[in-house]
C-alpha cells in the first residue's frame, strides 16, 4: 500500500498538534510549579494576617511585639523559626526551624501562628514522612 500525499499531510498535522499539546502541558507545569509552588510563611497575630514572607533566597530577622510580649523571628535557608520569645512555656522556640508546607509554629500566650504554605503537590508518601 502506497502512502498518498494527503495522508502525509494529515500525519504531519497530527504529529505537530501532538507536539504542541505536549509542549503546552510542560510549559504549564513549569510555570505552575515555579510560580505558584514557591514556599511562603504566613504570620498571623491574634487571628489577623501580620505578614506574608516568600522564603526562597530570603534572610531577615525581625521582632513581633504585642501587649502580650515579643517573638524574635529569623527567616533563613528557605524556612523560618522563632529565635527568642518572652512567653513562659517557650514552645514556639522549641518548635525550631520549619520549611515544609503544612508545618507551623504556635505561641499561644502571644496569639502568634506561623504556617508554611505553597510548594509543589506531593504524593501521600511524601507528606507522611
Amino acid at each position: 500500500m502506497k502512502i498518498k500525499k494527503g495522508d502525509k499531510a494529515v500525519f504531519i498535522f497530527v504529529m505537530l498538534l501532538t507536539l504542541a499539546l505536549l509542549g503546552a502541558y510542560y510549559v504549564r507545569e513549569y510555570f505552575v510549579n515555579n510560580r505558584y509552588g514557591e514556599l511562603k510563611a504566613l504570620i498571623k497575630v491574634d487571628g489577623k494576617i501580620y505578614r506574608e514572607i516568600y522564603l526562597s533566597d530570603h534572610e531577615e530577622r525581625f521582632t513581633i511585639t504585642t501587649d502580650k510580649g515579643y517573638n524574635k523571628i529569623w527567616v533563613h535557608d528557605g524556612g523560618i523559626e522563632v529565635e527568642e520569645a518572652d512567653c513562659p512555656d517557650q514552645i514556639c522556640v522549641q518548635t525550631g526551624f520549619i520549611n515544609k508546607p503544612g508545618q507551623m509554629i504556635v505561641c499561644l500566650p502571644h496569639k502568634l501562628l506561623i504556617t508554611i504554605q505553597g510548594g509543589k503537590v506531593h504524593d501521600i508518601d511524601d507528606i507522611s514522612q
